[in-house]
Order: C-alpha cells, then structure tokens, then sequence
C-alpha cells in the first residue's frame, strides 16, 4: 500500500472518531455534568497502519465546554495524547524495537518508526516511570487470576550503553506488564495504546513526558479492577 493511500486509510479512522464520540458526562477539571459541544479543530499526527509508521497532515478533532467553569478540552481518537504528534501504538513498537531487539541502538530503532532519537529516549524514560513494576505485576496476577512468570520480566540478554541500561530494562519491564494486564483485561495490544488513554483519561497534565504520575486507582479502573480494594 502506498503511503499516502495508508495515511488516507488512517484519516478515515480518525475522522470516524469525530463523528461517533460521545458528549463527555462530566468535566476534566471541576466535574461538572454540564458540557456543551465547542466546534473543532485540525491537527496532525503518527499512527500505524499496517504494520508501519503513518503520518497524517490533518484531521478534526471535536472540542467540548463545560458549562459552568468554561474549561475546553479536545476529544482525540483513542491512542492519541494532548501535545503528543505520534500515536502510542507507534511510540509503543518504537520502544520495543529498541528495548528487545539484539543491538539495536536508539537511534535506528527511532529511524525504522519515524521518530527522532530523541523522542523516542524521552519516552523510555517516560514509560520507564509510569507505575512501579511490582505493583503492575500484581494487577496482573489480580486481574487475570495466574501469577506473573518471572521470564516475563527477563526480556533475554538486552543489550546497551551502561548508562541507559537500567531505564532501558525498566521500561521494557513496563512494556511486557502493561501488555499482560490488557490481555487480561480483553484490551487490543500494544497495551500501551489500549491501557494509557483509559488510565489518564481527562488528565491534560500527563501530556508532558514525565513519569510516576498516574495514580494506581487510575491504572485499577482502565484495567477494569475495583479502585479500592476489599478491606
């Protein structure tokens, strides 16, 4: 397939979202139910189709209001995060190649998916941090009822500069367990994609690419487990 056919193929699946997204219930920032539709806006970004990197030059997004504190807000398609141009499903097959394939570098993992080096090493640090590995390995466990297997954590003999190394097997941690936890869940891999947007959603102030910031009842309800444990 061609490029600009898959980049239309894509546009397709993101304008879609703009026409069937639902009114949100509440709002973002006070939590007010009252919320009115606000126009639309155009904007850009990477996805997969297909296997590959896909950019798209402009799509609508729908915009929405609260009525009573006046924040505005835009609903973007799932997989895509405010002031973030690629899709999670790119930024999570970028980090893989570059997490579990012998010798790749950060550099030709971020070539082959269509993002700078320095995207893509802002996002392992990023995903390095999400949530802490041993409490995603007990939602797993939680969730799909069967112990997490200690090789899941293993991602064989990666290699690395000395420095990155720790934040590189880190996040490829993050990686495997957010991947269990959607399977578990009946979530679409890569789980980055599926779990992420549900975990923040509503939380503009995770568009930054910083870590250790969602909190464990957020990452609970986008894994469909009760947010607060029996006592």
């Amino acid at each position: 397939m061609e490029e600009a056919e898959a980049a239309d193929r894509l546009r397709q699946v993101w304008t879609g979202y703009y026409h069937e997204v639902a009114r949100p219930s509440e709002c973002v920032s006070c939590g007010a139910t009252r919320i009115w539709w606000d126009g639309s806006r155009e904007r850009a970004g990477t996805g997969v189709w297909e296997g590959r990197a896909v950019y798209v030059a402009r799509f609508s997004c729908r915009r929405v209001r609260c009525a009573s504190c006046g924040q505005r807000w835009t609903l973007l398609p799932p997989g895509l995060l405010p002031r973030r141009h690629y899709d999670l499903a790119v930024a999570a097959r970028a980090l893989a190649h570059y997490v579990f394939e012998r010798g790749a570098s950060l550099a030709a993992a971020a070539a082959r998916w269509s993002l700078s080096a320095r995207t893509l090493g802002r996002t392992r640090d990023w995903v390095a941090g999400l949530a802490p590995t041993a409490q995603l390995g007990a939602w797993v466990a939680e969730r799909s009822g069967e112990p997490v297997v200690g090789t899941l954590l293993a991602a064989a003999e990666r290699v690395g500069d000395a420095a990155g190394q720790a934040v590189r097997e880190r996040a490829g941690d993050v990686l495997c367990l957010l991947e269990s936890l959607a399977a578990a869940a009946g979530l679409a891999p890569p789980g980055l994609a599926s779990l992420l947007p549900r975990a923040v959603r509503g939380r503009r102030a995770l568009a930054a690419y910083r870590g250790g910031s969602i909190p464990a009842d957020a990452w609970r309800a986008a894994a469909g487990l009760p947010t607060t444990m029996p006592v």
